[in-house]
């Protein structure tokens, strides 16, 4: 958020012919860049936490329906992501969020028991 903040600033600046100002506002943008973990979307991180709990679920690494081990699945999507983006990059609420849905089954849906 504070790099788009700064590119947007440096574009206004440069449309109000203060080109110096501008580019500092750059400067500025691409040393975040270099330090601050990498900005990933709502829908790429979406999909990616799909992607990753599917997986977990073909090889046998996440057992769905065990309410016991959500901690743990949590934790392993997490680090794998940050392993991809940066650590610090991914927040753990906004994963569980996304989590959540794909682990419960959704309220009011109800099992067959009579098998």
């Amino acid at each position: 958020m504070a790099i788009s903040k700064r590119k947007t600033a440096a574009k206004e600046y440069r449309e109000s012919g203060l080109e110096s100002t501008a580019e500092v506002e750059e400067k500025e943008a691409a040393y975040l860049s270099s330090i601050l973990p990498k900005e990933i979307s709502g829908e790429q991180l979406r999909s990616e936490v799909t992607g990753l709990y599917t997986k977990g679920k073909e090889t046998g690494a996440f057992e769905p329906g065990d309410k016991s081990k959500i901690p743990t699945i949590l934790a392993q999507i997490v680090e794998s992501l940050e392993k991809e983006h940066g650590k610090g990059s991914i927040a753990t609420g906004e994963v569980a969020r996304i989590l959540m849905p794909l682990i419960q089954p959704k309220a009011g849906k109800q099992c067959d028991r009579s098998t």
